[in-house]
């Protein structure tokens, strides 16, 4: 994602002397402001649900072959000038930042700035949107975005990784066993019609979601 250039201050990652390159976003590490008083209890209900279920569920140290597996797959569905490369990304360390099956998390936070830039969470648009997560490790980016923001009323997660998939499902299964996930969509839908005067949220709709 690119975004414009940011004014530098004393609250974002770099001293104000450092040059940037126009296609280059420095986000303050605070989150979106709330908009609606509902919104900052929501997103700390929504930070203990994650830190709960998610505090052991690791996408890191997958095994050598379950990574070359995925590399196989990505050089399959590479255009042309990354398959000429094969040889060479083949020869490297199956850890190599390069290599498909590298993993990373977007943060919490990072989340909630993206859903700010993005407009996904705003409550008063349009409903029914469809949240995808490409290479979503072990599911919590998706699982986020689902159980914060109203407008989505569907998250999906797709991973190459069978181990961090299984971790996915098995999780998001023990949020749903728990009502956690239920608890949550229901006081979205509780919030917005309280604050907006909406009524095209119900219950019904959680469980579909669900």
């Amino acid at each position: 994602v690119v975004a414009a250039t940011t004014a530098l201050s004393s609250s974002t990652l770099l001293p104000s002397e450092f040059g940037l390159p126009d296609d280059v976003c420095i986000a303050a590490l605070e989150p979106p402001e709330a908009r609606f008083r509902w919104e900052e209890q929501h997103r700390l209900e929504v930070d203990q649900v994650l830190f709960n279920f998610w505090h052991e569920a690791s996408g890191f140290g997958i095994v050598t072959e379950e990574a070359e597996a995925i590399q196989r797959a990505a050089l399959q569905a590479a255009p042309a000038e990354a398959v000429e490369r094969s040889s060479e990304v083949s020869s490297a360390s199956w850890s190599d930042p390069w290599k498909a099956s590298t993993y990373g998390e977007v943060t919490v936070l990072g989340l909630r700035q993206l859903g700010r830039a993005l407009g996904l969470d705003e409550s008063n648009g349009s409903t029914g949107l469809t949240f995808m997560d490409l290479g979503s490790g072990v599911g919590k980016v998706a699982a986020q975005a689902f159980l914060e923001w109203p407008r989505v009323t569907r998250a999906i997660g797709v991973e190459l990784s069978r181990s961090r998939a299984a971790t996915a499902r098995k999780v998001w299964s023990e949020v749903l066993t728990s009502g956690e996930a239920r608890r949550l969509r229901a006081s979205l839908a509780e919030a917005v019609t309280t604050e907006l005067g909406q009524t095209e949220y119900s219950m019904d709709d959680v469980d579909a979601a669900l």
